[in-house]
Parts: C-alpha cells; sequence; structure tokens
C-alpha cells in the first residue's frame, strides 16, 4: 500500500506522507485498538509481586505509557534501599514475567474486544481482510 500513513499515539497523531510500500504495521494494543480495562496494569503489578514488591495500581497505572523495562526499572529503585540488587537480569526477569502474563491474558480473557471502529477502518485501508 502505497500513500499516507496516520501515527497515532497517546501523545499525538501526525500525517506522514511516504511513497514507500507498507510492510509492517505495529499497534499499540490496550486502549488504543482493543478494550481494555487496566489488563496491562494489572499484569505489570503481577509481574512484580512475584518477585516480591507489592505496589499499587495507583502508582503503576501513570507509568504505563513508559517502556516496560523502564517503568520496572523506575518501580524498583523507588523500593530498594540496595540499588546494586536492581540488576539487568532482574528488569530481565521481570518484564518475561509481565510479557507472560499479557499474552495468556489476550490468549484467554473472553473481555478481549476491538475499539469501535476499528475493525472497519482496518479493513477499509486494507490492513486486514
Amino acid at each position: 500500500m502505497k500513500g499516507q500513513i496516520w501515527i497515532e499515539s497517546d501523545f499525538f497523531t501526525s500525517k506522514i506522507k511516504n511513497d514507500m510500500a507498507i510492510q509492517l504495521v505495529v499497534f499499540d494494543m490496550a486502549g488504543t485498538t482493543v478494550k481494555d480495562e487496566n489488563s496491562v496494569g494489572l499484569a505489570f503489578q503481577h509481574a512484580m509481586k512475584q518477585y516480591g514488591y507489592e505496589i499499587p495500581l495507583e502508582e503503576i497505572n501513570p507509568i504505563m505509557g513508559y517502556e516496560k523495562p523502564f517503568a520496572i526499572k523506575m518501580m524498583l529503585e523507588k523500593r530498594v534501599e540496595d540499588a546494586s540488587i536492581i540488576t539487568d537480569t532482574l528488569i530481565s526477569d521481570i518484564h518475561q514475567q509481565f510479557v507472560a502474563s499479557m499474552i495468556q491474558f489476550y490468549k484467554t480473557s473472553p473481555d478481549i474486544m476491538p475499539l469501535p471502529d476499528v475493525e472497519r477502518i482496518m479493513r477499509e485501508e486494507g490492513w486486514t481482510k
């Protein structure tokens, strides 16, 4: 597909003219293309809890737009006195737990449904059949 590409995020919407064929389209899922009742925040909370860190959703929700490894590091830095225990391995392990929880949720939850008009727009733009 050639022509115009719309880039949408929580922060901006901008229109980019592009003469190259689209080879890959990546969508932010939760709250952008599918309905989300805080499943990302809950999965993040669960992953942190698996490693002994109890974090209230009120602290998690404001950072859900961040890359998750960075958000994990931020939460750990607020909770540990000895920064030497915050290793790349620990961050990666917690992140892997988070990703596994999200994959399981998206595979099994009966609550997954597209936001209004997402499927129609994708079909009209030729992004799906």
